[in-house]
Parts: C-alpha cells; structure tokens; sequence
C-alpha cells in the first residue's frame, strides 16, 4: 500500500506540471507529503477543505489570493497561488499546491480525478 501511495503521489506531481505540493491526509492526520510544503507540515482541515469533504466533488480554486480562506492552507508555501482539493472518499482528501494562478488545465483536473480511486484505495 505505502508503494502505491507514493506511486501515485508520485505520479500527479509528475503529470501535473505545474503542482508544487501534494499532501494526502485523513481527517486531521497526514499520510503523505512531497514537493515543497509550508510553515505547518500537518494536513489542517478547514472550511474549504470540510466543504470539498462533504460535497465529495474535486475544488480548484485558481487564484486562492482573492479569497479569504486562504490561509487555512498553511501547510502549503506562502507563495501558493492555486490549490486543487480531491476528495478520496469519507475523510480522505488530496490536497495539491502551485505558485501560479490559474495553473492546472483540463487534462490535470481529469487526471487527478481519475488518480483519486487509486489513492483511496492505497490509505489505510
């Protein structure tokens, strides 16, 4: 399971270009990390998070300065400019990072969210 983990994190950082960041978590616990991550290194569950959560739908939010919400990612670099949020089912949540605004194309978004299936499967 942990080699698929990686695998897949693996896999998405690679893909998707422009992702600086991913972090994998369930509820307030952190499964994995790579890529560059911020001041708090722990998964934090907040409102935008709790809300892709509960919805189970992927959240792109492509210019994450003009929101409010913005600092309940501090566990991605200051200079996060765009979050991706992927629901992997229950608590389980995806969280990728990038330092430009609107990164992410089509092709990612549909790419992470095939890859989610295969995260969920690898969490505990």
């Amino acid at each position: 399971r942990e080699d698929l983990l990686r695998w897949g994190v693996e896999t998405i950082m690679q893909a998707c270009e422009p992702a600086k960041g991913v972090i994998v978590g369930a509820g307030a616990r952190t499964i994995a990390r790579l890529g560059t991550m911020g001041r708090n290194q722990e998964l934090k569950v907040g409102p935008i998070v709790a809300g892709a959560l509960e919805q189970g739908k992927q959240t792109y939010l492509a210019d994450l300065q003009i929101l409010p919400g913005r600092f309940e990612f501090e566990y991605l670099p200051l200079n996060t400019q765009a979050v991706l949020i992927q629901p992997l089912g229950g608590d389980k949540v995806a969280v990728i990072g990038c330092n430009k605004i609107r990164p992410f194309t089509s092709r990612d978004l549909v790419m992470v969210e095939r890859m989610a299936p295969l995260l969920a499967s690898a969490l505990p």
